[in-house]
């Protein structure tokens, strides 16, 4: 698989990155939105889409991309009296609305905190309760051993739902 990493906590990227590397998988590491849709776009225009992209749901900071996802996202969160966090969750909602069929999932270590007061997310029409958690992954519950499969699934899942 063609994979693009969105996080900008490095040394946890590298650990998944080399692992997934070992396994013959092509991976990219990013750290801001910025980078990921300028990779994105380069992927799509050399024919080599990425098969899957996993986002880090809580940034470090706002960017200017993804702006009207963002004040979205950002309603959603004001409604949950969440605050106004930047999110990698902008990156997805636009996935979801402008390139449908580019499979990716949500990677945190603050998930419970992060859905807590949001409902249904914005997008993964049709996803069941049981369907979620493959979509919404939490950092410290991912085990390395199982990192491959745990990706795969999720494209599969994608495949199955046929988003």
């Amino acid at each position: 698989m063609n994979i693009l990493l969105l996080d900008d906590q490095r040394d946890l990227m590298r650990v998944y990155a080399e692992k997934l590397k070992a396994g013959g998988h092509v991976v990219l590491m990013v750290a801001d939105m910025t980078t990921a849709q300028l990779l994105m776009n380069r992927a799509t225009a050399n024919n080599r889409p990425f098969n899957l992209i996993v986002i880090d749901l809580l940034l470090k900071r706002f960017e200017t991309v993804f702006q009207q996802e963002h004040r979205i996202i950002s309603q959603a969160m004001a409604q949950a009296r969440l605050g106004n966090i930047p999110t990698g969750q902008a990156l997805g909602l636009y996935l979801w609305q402008s390139l449908p069929r580019t499979p990716y999932c949500y990677l945190s270590a603050h998930l419970s905190y992060w859905m807590r007061g949001l409902g249904s997310p914005p997008e993964f029409a049709g996803a069941s309760d049981t369907e979620l958690p493959q979509l919404r992954l939490e950092k410290d519950k991912v085990k390395l051993a199982e990192l491959e499969q745990t990706l795969k699934s999720v494209v599969a899942l994608w495949q199955q739902k046929r988003w």
